[in-house]
């Protein structure tokens, strides 16, 4: 005997139910990053009193208004009047502080967790501003990046010879041996083509540049001793506390726009570690949120517009909680796999879309197996 009609009905509701199938993206992490991820800006807090000093008005102008050739440095500059008795989280940590000259200019790093830190502090002065935003590693940082390196592997030298040329040796045989083992995700075409899949329902994300398409690694050496390079060695150890105590070598696998994927530190340098993240940044790119990817951006001054013609979009300011200090990653973060995403603390007790999807796909089955035995007299 045929079953009823509203059986089958059931079961077309449940095929609705079903989540549909999500777009292929075959642009790999690193090519990704450096087309669609704007850098977050670094915070450039001046106080002054009453009246903005002439020279820094004009120190910070120059800086703002740096052409695209010369390289823009990702900063947001933040005025405030110390004389003003404001209630804003700026006045406030003014407030704390002793001995401190006035103009004073603090450098936080972009929130993460929605905190910043601060990162550097002192009296603005045009070789201490130029300092804060451009150094020689760091233009040679943003030379390899936009040549179209997958990753430059930033190597922070400890100060110990014998330790800083053991993980630059090991470093160099690794990334070696990587650039013949690893594949670009499947699905690619040649280079300049523009897409990455043939056209159809699992078409992939474009290339926006022509910048070959490669996996291709370099090493990139910094001593901590240079003073050139004194702030850019703050901004990498004001990562995470810890690292300021550090006496081995650490190393930032660095992509993108100039963003870090996290600090390998001490016997933290392996073989398999360094493949893994090695691996994350030539592989599909899964996410298209910046925010739900591992890494911090560093402060650089370089034109990536010049990437894809213009249309990469000028980073937004983010809320700036001066004072106090983000949530930072200790070593056993370091240690996590890099594939997997940070948590988002704001979603912990939320429901999963997909689980409420399944959670409806069996409640309609279940209904209509119980109808079905009901009513299994009457079919036969």
């Amino acid at each position: 005997m045929r079953q009823p009609t509203w059986a089958f009905a059931l079961l077309a509701l449940a095929g609705l139910c079903l989540p549909a199938p999500v777009r292929a993206c075959n642009v790999p992490v690193f090519r990704y990053a450096l087309e669609r991820w704007p850098p977050d800006p670094y915070a450039f807090t001046v106080f002054y009193h009453e009246k903005i000093p002439e020279d820094v008005r004009a120190m910070i102008a120059a800086l703002e208004k740096s052409s695209a050739k010369d390289g823009r440095a990702n900063i947001v500059v933040h005025w405030v009047d110390v004389a003003q008795d404001g209630h804003s989280p700026a006045h406030q940590w003014w407030r704390e502080q002793k001995d401190v000259r006035i103009p004073c200019l603090v450098v936080h790093s972009p929130p993460r967790s929605g905190v910043a830190t601060m990162v550097w502090s002192g009296v603005p002065t045009t070789a201490t501003i130029q300092k804060l935003v451009d150094s020689p590693a760091r233009r040679e940082l943003s030379r390899r990046l936009l040549s179209g390196e997958s990753a430059v592997w930033l190597l922070l030298e400890s100060g110990n010879k014998v330790e800083d040329d053991a993980a630059f040796q090991l470093l160099t045989e690794q990334l070696a041996r990587l650039e013949k083992q690893i594949e670009l995700p499947k699905g690619e075409t040649e280079p300049h083509t523009g897409l990455l899949v043939p056209p159809g329902p699992d078409q992939g994300a474009e290339l926006l540049s022509k910048i070959p398409l490669k996996i291709d690694f370099s090493v990139l050496r910094v001593s901590r001793q240079d003073p050139a390079e004194r702030f850019f060695v703050r901004m990498l150890l004001a990562v995470n506390p810890k690292l300021e105590q550090a006496t081995a070598p650490i190393v930032y696998p660095v992509f993108g726009q100039g963003r870090a994927l996290h600090a390998f530190q001490g016997n933290e340098l392996t073989p398999p570690g360094i493949e893994e993240a090695a691996r994350f940044l030539c592989g599909a790119c899964s996410c298209s949120v910046k925010a739900s990817h591992p890494g911090f951006d560093l402060l650089l001054r370089a034109d990536w517009t010049a990437v894809v013609g213009g249309k990469i979009q000028p980073a937004q300011a983010n809320e700036l909680r001066i004072g106090e200090k983000v949530a930072l990653p200790n070593r056993a973060e370091n240690r996590r796999q890099p594939s997997v995403p940070p948590r988002n603390e704001s979603a912990r007790h939320e429901v999963s879309p997909t689980l409420l999807v399944a959670i409806s796909v069996v409640g309609v089955y279940a209904a209509l197996a119980g109808v079905v035995i009901a009513r299994r007299r009457h079919w036969f």
